[in-house]
């Protein structure tokens, strides 16, 4: 189910309502939401169902299997089980055929005529995002920073979450199973509608078109268009992905404040970072922040050798870029982002500042720091490494006229850097300055939305996926 369907204002309305009638009763409001979250899952194929049953049985079994035992051995070979379950289910259905098609065309390469089977496996829906987050509390279990969780209702409630299921944010157990007791439905909080209607807007009006004129033009037939034209489609689609991906984030937080639960926020004005690591600091932070804390930091993390630490981010980041998508232009993706720490960190030990940089300095800074994290977007988006290279050499080529470069394409991507530089350090705000306003002047101000949203939306350039349903 999308948060852009018909379909789902009805659905949250039902689930909004029972969680009412089943105030003051813990188990009565897990109840309702396992069940509208498996509904909203199984929405695209009810047979998914079985792997998120599967994983989230998995850790709670193997939790509780920690929290009996203090043996190393044993603690160690309970935490291989789930990695092993977690990770060998999406290993099979994400990167499966991507693995055997390499291994076949290495072997071709060099020479070895090789008869492997050719997989097509359906890829399930958010299958990354709930593993990792089944995932966070067997780690953090084992590790001793979390209690196993006694409920099972509880526990398959927190993995299974609608608002963040299918893209996101990753949700930690330590920071969702607490806020899962008692009457959590007593804590709803109206503010998160501002919040639900500000992702429907960015998603429907400014993501979807900027995909629509320039991204998906631009990469479906790179060789149609000069060098400006290509700069435009790359501009449109490193707003896109940061509209569409943050506003999937910014209804999931509304979504959460109306069930009385607070998610994290996953994105902080991503493009005005100064350099790379301030750019992963604020962007897709809840994912940044599980690969710090659950492989960067076991690997060592800073308390290493240059060499080392060098390795350390290129693993982290090309794991990250595998983690996007089975195909070696997420794979090279991910490396670029760690070659980009890796030169950050060492031009800044050979250039230790001791206060804040200039205006200027900062300013250039975070004009070279979005142009690089542009060029890589270049290899997320394109659909193979031909393409990727097509893109970067039309770039480079001079011998076309502009015609992307119509007043639409460029009105939204100038509203699109606008909504970046000032709404989304203000959304919060907004959103408390709203649920503090009278119910009815609430009640008119959503009808005016719904209106407004169902009559603008054109459906050739609005009614799409999110981009992160992908991985």
């Amino acid at each position: 189910m999308l948060f852009t369907e018909v379909v789902f204002a009805p659905f949250l309305i039902a689930t909004l309502v029972a969680l009412a009638l089943a105030r003051g009763r813990n188990r009565g409001q897990l109840g309702v939401l396992l069940v509208a979250s498996y509904v909203f899952y199984g929405w695209w194929d009810v047979s998914f169902l079985a792997l998120i049953v599967f994983s989230s049985v998995l850790d709670f079994g193997v939790g509780a299997w920690l929290g009996t035992t203090r043996a190393p051995g044993r603690r160690r070979a309970l935490l291989a089980l789930s990695l092993a379950g977690n990770l060998g289910l999406l290993g099979y259905f994400k990167y499966a055929a991507f693995f055997v098609d390499s291994l076949a065309e290495a072997l071709g390469a060099l020479g070895i005529e090789a008869h492997l089977p050719t997989l097509e496996v359906i890829l399930p829906v958010g299958i990354s995002f709930y593993t990792f987050q089944s995932l966070s509390y067997t780690l953090d279990v084992y590790f001793r920073r979390l209690e196993p969780e006694p409920s099972l209702l509880r526990f398959l409630a927190y993995v299974s979450a609608f608002p963040q299921l299918v893209a996101g944010p990753i949700v930690r157990a330590r920071e969702l199973l607490p806020q899962l007791r008692g009457d959590f439905f007593a804590r709803s909080d109206s503010a998160g509608l501002l919040f639900v209607f500000y992702g429907l807007a960015k998603k429907l009006f400014l993501a979807d078109p900027l995909g629509f004129h320039l991204a998906d033009r631009v990469f479906r037939n790179p060789g149609n268009f000069g060098s400006l034209d290509t700069a435009l489609g790359i501009y449109g689609y490193s707003f896109q992905i940061f509209l569409d991906f943050s506003a999937y984030s910014d209804i999931a937080v509304g979504l959460g404040l109306l069930l009385g639960l607070r998610l994290p926020v996953n994105f902080r004005t991503p493009y005005a970072a100064p350099n790379p690591v301030e750019f992963w600091r604020r962007w897709h932070i809840t994912l940044s922040t599980w690969f710090r804390d659950y492989l960067y930091i076991p690997l060592g993390g800073n308390r290493v050798g240059t060499a080392r630490l060098a390795l350390n981010l290129l693993v982290v980041m090309t794991v990250a870029g595998l983690w996007h998508g089975a195909a070696w232009t997420f794979v090279l993706w991910g490396l670029v982002h760690g070659l980009a720490l890796v030169a950050y960190r060492l031009w800044r030990d050979r250039h230790p500042r001791s206060g804040p940089p200039s205006p200027v300095r900062r300013w250039l800074g975070i004009l070279v720091t979005f142009h690089a994290v542009s060029l890589a977007w270049v290899l997320f988006r394109a659909p193979d490494l031909l393409t990727a290279l097509h893109v970067f050499s039309r770039l480079a080529a001079f011998d076309a006229p502009p015609v992307l470069a119509d007043a639409t394409a460029c009105a939204t991507l100038a509203a699109a850097l606008a909504v970046h530089a000032l709404c989304e350090t203000r959304v919060e705000g907004w959103s408390r300055r709203f649920g503090g306003l009278p119910a009815p002047l609430q009640g008119a101000c959503v009808y005016v939305a719904l209106a407004v949203l169902f009559l603008s939306a054109r459906q050739d350039v609005s009614d799409r996926l999110f981009i992160y349903f992908q991985f």
